[in-house]
């Protein structure tokens, strides 16, 4: 028996959890981006900064600063887009969700009342 024979019920909790996961990630995307970029910018930072420092004191202190908050707003920004782009697949799933909740047929009720007694008209 194939895996696409098994049926699978349908449970929108799961796309829940998996649209509130991405929620999550996308509000941690901008920090921890803009930090590991920020690190990176320091350690070019600090590579540069010999070399630099042997032939102009002001350029070091502008290289040491400047690689440091340009890298930290490079991050910020594709940290930025990343957290946009995980926003809107949370989106995305949730508008599923809502669709197939909108236009799910109700389930057939069984009749658990006896049907009303026919009225007979006197004539």
């Amino acid at each position: 028996m194939a895996n696409s024979d098994i049926p699978i019920e349908y449970d929108a909790a799961v796309i829940h959890q998996q649209a509130d996961l991405l929620y999550g990630e996308a509000n941690t995307a901008v920090i921890t981006t803009t930090i590991a970029i920020g690190v990176l910018g320091v350690l070019a930072a600090a590579a540069s900064f010999n070399f630099v420092a042997d032939r102009s004191e002001v350029l070091a202190i502008i290289v040491a600063v400047g690689i440091p908050i340009g890298a930290a707003l490079i991050g910020a920004w594709l940290g930025s887009s990343r957290a946009f782009r995980l926003r809107s697949q949370a989106q995305q799933l949730l508008v599923l969700v809502a669709i197939e909740r909108n236009t799910r047929k109700p389930p057939a009720v069984a009749q658990t009342h006896p049907a009303p007694p026919a009225v007979q008209v006197a004539s």
